[in-house]
């Protein structure tokens, strides 16, 4: 059996999706996977981020709602 997670180190290289990455939390979250080299996706309904840091820039961001089937 697993134990808890103690780092937020990968253990393969698929890409992450970070939903509400444009939020208090997932600002937070997408800057840290993006300093750990992590590959990360971005989505949110907001058009700019709450916290507007550097590297959010060098994350795709898709606008929308989770909830569309068709996004």
């Amino acid at each position: 059996m697993g134990g808890p997670v103690t780092s937020l180190q990968p253990v393969s290289r698929e890409t992450i999706l970070v939903t509400g990455a444009y939020g208090a939390i997932g600002t937070w979250l997408v800057r840290e996977l993006v300093r750990r080299d992590v590959p990360v996706v971005g989505l949110d309904l907001a058009a700019d981020p709450a916290m507007p840091f550097p590297e959010l820039a060098a994350v795709p961001i898709v606008r929308g709602d989770i909830r569309d089937m068709a996004l």
